[in-house]
């Protein structure tokens, strides 16, 4: 479920390609994004991109989905 709230503010983010958290933001906002779509291995690779830009908010992404980690 994506949230409209955060949603809205991820796509108000400027990316600032010298700031990881912030390229983090942004590609958070492609996942929710592409999650409708369906294709579950670009999601797979997205989401291991957002893990090493930034653990923490790949964590709390991932505690809001109902996916388990191998």
């Amino acid at each position: 479920m994506v949230k409209p709230a955060l949603a809205g503010k991820l796509r108000e983010a400027r990316v600032q390609r010298d700031h990881s958290a912030s390229r983090a933001c942004a590609l958070l906002g492609e996942i929710l994004r592409r999650e409708h779509e369906g294709n579950q291995h670009e999601l797979v690779g997205l989401r291991q991109a957002l893990s090493r830009l930034h653990e923490g908010l790949f964590d709390t992404y991932m505690a809001t989905r109902k996916v388990q980690l191998r």
